[in-house]
C-alpha cells in the first residue's frame, strides 16, 4: 500500500481477477456513498478507540 505510483484503487485492481467476485464487489458495492459511509465509520471507531479510558 505504499507504492505512491498507483491508486489504492488501481492496486486492487492489478490484483484481482478481470470480472471477478472481488472485482464485482469493489466496482459496485464501493460507490461514492458506501465509500463515505465506510470512512465515517471508521473515523468514528478510530475516534473511540484513542479516547483515553
Amino acid at each position: 500500500m505504499g507504492d505512491g505510483a498507483r491508486s489504492l484503487d488501481r492496486l486492487a485492481g492489478d490484483h484481482e481477477t478481470p470480472n471477478g467476485l472481488n472485482e464485482r464487489v469493489r466496482t459496485t458495492w464501493f460507490g461514492t456513498a458506501n465509500s463515505e459511509a465506510l470512512a465515517g465509520t471508521l473515523g468514528t471507531l478510530l475516534a473511540d478507540l484513542r479516547r483515553p479510558g
